[in-house]
């Protein structure tokens, strides 16, 4: 017969009280009337998008803003995280949603330039609600053939007039 020290006992005791005491609490808040009904789950989203603009490929003197608008209501500024972002929406309705996310280039003292913006049509529900935004549009200001974004990265002024191609409503003249 093999003999089993006290003090190892001790130990294995606490190991499995250490992992199992919060693994029964996990188990009780999930349980019982205490638990997360789905009916008084909240309503999240998820948003997500391609990264279309590479920040290190824009001029250093401005900054890259992301924008996003539900149901025609007032933009409000967001902060992406590789491509993404949680957002509450309880204030919302279940039902179908319009979401539009806006992606602008702001420098001091000089017009703010679009780079890029797409729209998206979610059915809100109780829970996660994905937000996946996979077609955009990239504005061409002065109508030369080349994106806003594309002339930036070129470092071009994406409103300077072109000749043939601009109208004098969609660019700007520099004197």
């Amino acid at each position: 017969m093999q003999r089993i020290y006290p003090s190892l006992i001790s130990s294995i005791v606490k190991k499995i009280a250490f992992v199992s005491i919060p693994l029964m609490v996990l188990a009780l808040v999930g349980c019982g009337s205490g638990g997360v009904d789905s009916s008084d789950a909240e309503k999240k989203g998820l948003l997500t998008t391609p990264a279309i603009v590479d920040t290190s490929a824009l001029p250093e003197a401005g900054e890259l803003k992301t924008y996003l608008t539900i149901d025609d209501e007032a933009r409000e500024e967001i902060v992406l995280s590789n491509n993404s972002t949680s957002l509450q929406l309880e204030k919302y309705a279940q039902g179908n949603h319009t979401f539009l996310i806006e992606f602008e280039f702001h420098e001091t003292n000089k017009p703010i330039i679009q780079l890029a913006k797409a729209t998206i049509e979610v059915n809100v529900g109780q829970g996660d609600n994905p937000i996946t935004f996979t077609e955009f549009d990239f504005p061409d200001s002065n109508s030369d053939g080349k994106t806003n974004l594309d002339a930036l990265v070129e470092n071009l002024d994406p409103n300077a007039c072109v000749l043939g191609s601009s109208t004098l409503s969609n660019c700007s003249l520099t004197l």
